[in-house]
C-alpha cells in the first residue's frame, strides 16, 4: 500500500528514485525497498516523509497503519482523524 503510494507520487512528480529519496530523506536503495515491498515504514517515517514532500500526513500514516493490521490477517479498517483541540 505505502509501496504504491509512494510510486504514484513519485511518478507523479517526474522524479527519479535517487531525486525521490533525496526530498524524503532516505537513500535510493531504502526508497527501491520501500517501493518493492521488502521493507516497512513506521508512522513516525510516514509523518516525515509526507512534511519532505509538502503532502498529506494524514493519508500517509492512514495507509500505513492500515498496512500493518492487513498484514496480520485482521479485517478492519483503519480511519486516522486529527484530534480537535490540536
Amino acid at each position: 500500500m505505502i509501496d504504491k503510494l509512494l510510486l504514484k507520487i513519485r511518478n507523479d512528480m517526474g522524479l527519479n528514485q535517487k531525486d525521490f529519496a533525496d526530498k524524503l530523506g532516505v537513500t535510493r536503495q531504502y526508497l527501491c525497498d520501500v517501493e518493492r515491498g521488502r521493507r516497512f515504514i513506521g508512522v513516525d517515517l510516514a509523518s516525515r516523509f509526507a512534511a519532505n514532500i509538502d503532502y498529506s500526513e494524514r493519508e500517509f500514516i492512514q495507509t500505513v497503519l492500515q498496512e500493518m493490521i492487513n498484514r496480520t490477517g485482521l479485517k478492519y479498517t483503519v480511519v486516522v482523524k486529527r484530534k480537535k483541540n490540536d
